[in-house]
């Protein structure tokens, strides 16, 4: 068996100093399970500065307005 070696993250290049510096966004879909609202698609969005995760469900149509707010 092989052994592992343990390798540290390098730091970030960005350094955020306020609420909506830097903002992480991913779309994930289609789900093959449709949720209680009738969506197929989530969307999360990643503040940097506090390090906060918000999810949405949403239709596909509906995650770019979402984006938008």
């Amino acid at each position: 068996m092989g052994r592992q070696r343990r390798v540290a993250f390098s730091t970030s290049q960005y350094m955020t100093n306020g609420l909506l510096d830097l903002i992480h966004m991913d779309v994930w879909g289609p789900s093959p399970v449709v949720s209680i609202r009738d969506a197929k698609y989530y969307v999360t969005f990643i503040n940097d500065f506090f390090r906060k995760i918000l999810v949405y469900f949403k239709q596909k149509s509906k995650v770019f307005q979402k984006f938008k707010e």
